[in-house]
């Protein structure tokens, strides 16, 4: 059996196995997180970068845009500056 997993910040399609992706049986979602005021900010990336970033979206449903903020922020959590 296959569901869609809903993690706090991407979608995957897994299959279930002894109940590990489920609790009680419901299918949670959560709603976007909401940022206030944005900028525009351009960066130039490599067309293999590009690539992952469609099929990552392609697969989940997100936009190039979410994904790069997702990775940015998951980055950004787990820095370490080293002096």
């Amino acid at each position: 059996m296959y569901t869609i997993v809903i993690y706090k910040n991407y979608i995957k399609l897994d299959t279930i196995i002894q109940g590990d992706y489920m609790e009680n049986d419901k299918f949670v979602v959560k709603s976007k997180k909401a940022y206030g005021e944005t900028n525009v900010v351009s960066a130039r990336l490599p067309i293999s970068v590009i690539k992952e970033l469609d099929k990552v979206s392609n697969k989940t449903g997100r936009t190039r845009n979410e994904l790069i903020l997702m990775c940015i922020e998951y980055a950004l959590n787990r820095l370490e500056i080293e002096e």
